[in-house]
Protein backbone atom coordinates (compact mmCIF):
# COMPACT_ATOMS: atom_id res chain seq x y z
CA UNK A 1 0.00 0.00 0.00
CA UNK A 2 2.98 2.35 -0.08
CA UNK A 3 3.39 4.93 -2.82
CA UNK A 4 5.28 3.64 -5.87
CA UNK A 5 8.17 6.10 -6.01
CA UNK A 6 9.07 4.96 -9.54
CA UNK A 7 5.80 6.54 -10.72
CA UNK A 8 5.65 10.26 -11.48
CA UNK A 9 7.04 12.35 -8.64
CA UNK A 10 7.45 10.11 -5.63
CA UNK A 11 4.37 8.09 -6.56
CA UNK A 12 1.95 10.76 -7.73
CA UNK A 13 1.34 13.01 -10.73
CA UNK A 14 -0.08 16.52 -10.72
CA UNK A 15 -1.95 17.71 -13.82
CA UNK A 16 -2.30 21.47 -13.97
CA UNK A 17 -4.04 23.24 -16.85
CA UNK A 18 -5.10 26.86 -17.10
CA UNK A 19 -8.20 26.23 -14.97
CA UNK A 20 -9.30 24.26 -11.93
CA UNK A 21 -9.19 20.56 -12.83
CA UNK A 22 -11.36 17.75 -11.50
CA UNK A 23 -10.60 14.10 -12.31
CA UNK A 24 -13.39 11.51 -12.08
CA UNK A 25 -12.14 8.43 -13.94
CA UNK A 26 -8.97 6.49 -14.70
CA UNK A 27 -8.56 3.57 -17.14
CA UNK A 28 -5.46 1.48 -17.84
CA UNK A 29 -5.11 0.09 -21.38
CA UNK A 30 -2.05 -1.71 -22.77
CA UNK A 31 0.11 -0.32 -19.99
CA UNK A 32 -0.95 3.28 -20.67
CA UNK A 33 -2.93 5.33 -18.15
CA UNK A 34 -5.89 7.43 -19.29
CA UNK A 35 -7.66 9.88 -17.01
CA UNK A 36 -10.74 12.01 -17.47
CA UNK A 37 -12.80 14.69 -15.80
CA UNK A 38 -13.41 18.35 -16.47
CA UNK A 39 -11.69 21.68 -16.17
CA UNK A 40 -13.27 24.88 -14.89
CA UNK A 41 -12.05 27.61 -17.21
CA UNK A 42 -12.48 31.38 -17.44
CA UNK A 43 -16.07 32.58 -17.19
CA UNK A 44 -17.00 29.59 -14.99
CA UNK A 45 -17.30 27.32 -18.00
CA UNK A 46 -16.63 23.59 -17.58
CA UNK A 47 -15.08 21.53 -20.39
CA UNK A 48 -14.34 17.84 -20.88
CA UNK A 49 -10.75 16.95 -20.02
CA UNK A 50 -8.99 13.71 -20.99
CA UNK A 51 -5.33 12.87 -20.76
CA UNK A 52 -2.77 10.11 -21.07
CA UNK A 53 0.24 9.09 -18.99
CA UNK A 54 2.96 6.58 -19.68
CA UNK A 55 3.39 3.59 -17.38
CA UNK A 56 5.96 5.50 -15.30
CA UNK A 57 3.66 8.48 -14.80
CA UNK A 58 5.00 10.89 -17.41
CA UNK A 59 2.69 12.85 -19.66
CA UNK A 60 2.40 11.27 -23.11
CA UNK A 61 3.25 14.34 -25.17
CA UNK A 62 1.96 12.65 -28.36
CA UNK A 63 -1.54 12.80 -26.90
CA UNK A 64 -3.58 16.01 -27.22
CA UNK A 65 -1.48 19.01 -26.17
CA UNK A 66 1.28 17.93 -23.80
CA UNK A 67 -0.73 14.85 -22.80
CA UNK A 68 -4.09 16.56 -22.26
CA UNK A 69 -7.10 17.22 -24.51
CA UNK A 70 -9.78 19.75 -23.51
CA UNK A 71 -13.14 19.77 -25.32
CA UNK A 72 -15.62 22.65 -25.02
CA UNK A 73 -19.12 21.68 -26.23
CA UNK A 74 -21.71 24.04 -24.71
CA UNK A 75 -21.59 26.32 -21.66
CA UNK A 76 -20.74 23.57 -19.17
CA UNK A 77 -19.83 19.91 -19.51
CA UNK A 78 -18.84 17.27 -16.98
CA UNK A 79 -17.15 14.01 -17.93
CA UNK A 80 -18.48 11.25 -15.69
CA UNK A 81 -17.21 7.98 -17.17
CA UNK A 82 -15.05 6.69 -20.01
CA UNK A 83 -13.88 3.48 -21.66
CA UNK A 84 -11.17 2.47 -24.13
CA UNK A 85 -12.11 0.64 -27.32
CA UNK A 86 -10.08 -2.32 -28.54
CA UNK A 87 -8.48 -0.06 -31.17
CA UNK A 88 -7.32 2.39 -28.51
CA UNK A 89 -9.91 5.09 -29.11
CA UNK A 90 -11.32 6.67 -25.96
CA UNK A 91 -15.09 7.00 -25.46
CA UNK A 92 -16.31 9.44 -22.80
CA UNK A 93 -19.77 10.26 -21.55
CA UNK A 94 -21.21 12.83 -19.20
CA UNK A 95 -23.45 15.85 -18.89
CA UNK A 96 -24.20 18.98 -20.86
CA UNK A 97 -25.49 21.78 -18.66
CA UNK A 98 -27.18 24.78 -20.25
CA UNK A 99 -27.32 28.30 -18.83
CA UNK A 100 -30.93 27.73 -17.71
CA UNK A 101 -29.92 24.54 -15.86
CA UNK A 102 -31.12 21.87 -18.32
CA UNK A 103 -29.16 18.60 -18.37
CA UNK A 104 -28.53 16.41 -21.41
CA UNK A 105 -26.31 13.41 -22.09
CA UNK A 106 -23.33 13.48 -24.41
CA UNK A 107 -20.88 10.92 -25.83
CA UNK A 108 -17.46 11.98 -27.15
CA UNK A 109 -14.89 9.81 -28.92
CA UNK A 110 -11.19 10.59 -29.23
CA UNK A 111 -8.61 9.10 -31.57
CA UNK A 112 -5.45 7.47 -30.23
CA UNK A 113 -3.69 10.85 -30.41
CA UNK A 114 -6.27 12.61 -28.22
CA UNK A 115 -7.94 14.47 -31.08
CA UNK A 116 -11.71 14.27 -31.62
CA UNK A 117 -12.71 11.38 -33.91
CA UNK A 118 -14.41 13.05 -36.89
CA UNK A 119 -15.87 9.69 -38.03
CA UNK A 120 -18.06 9.60 -34.92
CA UNK A 121 -21.28 11.61 -34.65
CA UNK A 122 -20.80 15.29 -35.44
CA UNK A 123 -17.04 15.95 -35.39
CA UNK A 124 -16.57 13.37 -32.62
CA UNK A 125 -19.55 14.35 -30.49
CA UNK A 126 -23.05 12.88 -30.06
CA UNK A 127 -25.51 15.00 -28.11
CA UNK A 128 -28.71 13.41 -26.80
CA UNK A 129 -30.96 16.41 -26.43
CA UNK A 130 -34.61 15.97 -25.44
CA UNK A 131 -36.40 19.22 -24.67
CA UNK A 132 -38.92 17.43 -22.44
CA UNK A 133 -36.54 15.74 -19.96
CA UNK A 134 -33.36 16.24 -18.00
CA UNK A 135 -31.00 13.34 -18.68
CA UNK A 136 -27.88 12.36 -16.77
CA UNK A 137 -25.38 9.96 -18.35
CA UNK A 138 -23.27 8.17 -15.73
CA UNK A 139 -21.69 5.07 -17.30
CA UNK A 140 -20.28 3.80 -20.59
CA UNK A 141 -19.04 0.45 -21.92
CA UNK A 142 -17.95 -0.73 -25.37
CA UNK A 143 -19.01 -4.13 -26.71
CA UNK A 144 -16.76 -6.47 -28.70
CA UNK A 145 -18.46 -5.36 -31.94
CA UNK A 146 -17.70 -1.71 -31.21
CA UNK A 147 -21.18 -0.61 -30.17
CA UNK A 148 -21.30 1.82 -27.28
CA UNK A 149 -23.68 1.33 -24.34
CA UNK A 150 -24.59 4.29 -22.15
CA UNK A 151 -26.50 4.20 -18.89
CA UNK A 152 -27.81 6.85 -16.54
CA UNK A 153 -31.07 8.30 -15.36
CA UNK A 154 -33.66 10.58 -16.85
CA UNK A 155 -36.15 12.92 -15.22
CA UNK A 156 -39.63 12.05 -16.46
CA UNK A 157 -41.96 15.02 -16.21
CA UNK A 158 -45.61 14.46 -15.30
CA UNK A 159 -46.62 16.84 -18.06
CA UNK A 160 -44.24 15.30 -20.59
CA UNK A 161 -43.32 18.72 -21.93
CA UNK A 162 -41.84 20.74 -19.07
CA UNK A 163 -38.55 19.76 -17.44
CA UNK A 164 -39.37 21.76 -14.33
CA UNK A 165 -42.75 20.16 -13.58
CA UNK A 166 -43.22 17.37 -11.06
CA UNK A 167 -42.04 13.91 -12.02
CA UNK A 168 -39.56 11.18 -11.13
CA UNK A 169 -36.22 9.71 -12.18
CA UNK A 170 -36.03 6.51 -14.24
CA UNK A 171 -33.04 4.41 -15.25
CA UNK A 172 -32.10 4.32 -18.94
CA UNK A 173 -29.80 2.31 -21.19
CA UNK A 174 -28.92 3.64 -24.65
CA UNK A 175 -26.91 2.02 -27.43
CA UNK A 176 -24.94 3.82 -30.12
CA UNK A 177 -23.41 2.36 -33.28
CA UNK A 178 -19.72 2.68 -34.12
CA UNK A 179 -20.36 5.77 -36.24
CA UNK A 180 -22.27 7.56 -33.47
CA UNK A 181 -25.75 6.93 -34.82
CA UNK A 182 -28.35 5.73 -32.33
CA UNK A 183 -28.82 1.95 -32.68
CA UNK A 184 -32.52 1.75 -33.58
CA UNK A 185 -32.49 -2.06 -33.16
CA UNK A 186 -32.04 -1.63 -29.40
CA UNK A 187 -35.00 -1.02 -27.08
CA UNK A 188 -37.36 1.65 -28.37
CA UNK A 189 -35.54 3.76 -30.97
CA UNK A 190 -32.21 2.88 -29.37
CA UNK A 191 -33.15 3.43 -25.74
CA UNK A 192 -34.64 1.44 -22.87
CA UNK A 193 -36.13 3.23 -19.86
CA UNK A 194 -37.12 1.38 -16.68
CA UNK A 195 -39.20 2.57 -13.75
CA UNK A 196 -38.80 0.37 -10.66
CA UNK A 197 -41.07 2.62 -8.61
CA UNK A 198 -39.95 5.85 -6.99
CA UNK A 199 -36.70 7.35 -8.27
CA UNK A 200 -34.18 5.08 -10.03
CA UNK A 201 -30.53 6.06 -10.53
CA UNK A 202 -28.27 3.89 -12.68
CA UNK A 203 -24.59 4.61 -11.97
CA UNK A 204 -22.49 2.13 -13.93
CA UNK A 205 -22.71 -0.42 -16.77
CA UNK A 206 -20.80 -3.60 -17.61
CA UNK A 207 -21.04 -5.97 -20.58
CA UNK A 208 -20.72 -9.75 -20.71
CA UNK A 209 -21.31 -11.02 -24.23
CA UNK A 210 -24.78 -9.83 -25.22
CA UNK A 211 -25.78 -9.18 -21.62
CA UNK A 212 -25.87 -5.66 -20.19
CA UNK A 213 -25.63 -5.24 -16.42
CA UNK A 214 -26.26 -1.92 -14.70
CA UNK A 215 -25.95 -0.99 -11.05
CA UNK A 216 -27.39 1.93 -9.13
CA UNK A 217 -29.92 2.65 -6.46
CA UNK A 218 -33.63 3.22 -5.96
CA UNK A 219 -35.24 5.84 -3.75
CA UNK A 220 -38.82 5.25 -2.65
CA UNK A 221 -40.87 8.13 -1.34
CA UNK A 222 -44.42 8.61 -0.19
CA UNK A 223 -44.30 12.28 -1.06
CA UNK A 224 -46.61 13.31 -3.91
Amino acid sequence: GKLDKTFGSEGWVKIDTSGSDYASKVVVHNGQIYFGGYTNTAGNEMDFLVGKLTANGQRDTSYGINGVSITPIVEKEQLIDMAIQQDGKLVATGLLISERGDYDSVVVRYNQNGQLDSSFGQSGIVRMVDSSVNEYSTGVAVSSDGKIVITGYTYVSKSGTDRSSGGNFDQFVLRVNQNGQIDSSFGQAGKMTKDFGGDDFSQSVSLLGNQITTVGYNHLSNLS
